[in-house]
């Protein structure tokens, strides 16, 4: 939020895996709400992180590899990067 961006979390897997996940990272705070990838999220998108890259390029976002639950997992802190930039 203080760059501009509300973050919401959208899983293959349903929207109580992507907070079990936000839970798993202690990023749950940072988190506007969890949705499900099987229907259009219910707000508008202005950046996308995923992991299949021909999805993050289409809505001009940026391709991480999987989450795979390691809890130190540190890919989304490229994002963060980007953002900045």
């Amino acid at each position: 939020m203080e760059m501009g961006h509300h973050v919401y979390l959208r899983s293959s897997a349903g929207s109580a895996y992507a907070a079990s996940a936000a839970r798993l990272l202690s990023v749950e705070d940072l988190a506007f709400g969890y949705f499900s990838k099987s229907t259009p999220p219910p707000v508008s998108v202005d950046f996308v992180v995923d992991d299949q890259p021909d999805f993050a390029e289409f809505h001009g976002g940026y391709a991480i590899p999987p989450f795979d639950g390691d809890p130190d997992d540190e890919k989304l802190w490229k994002v963060v990067e980007r953002l900045r930039r």
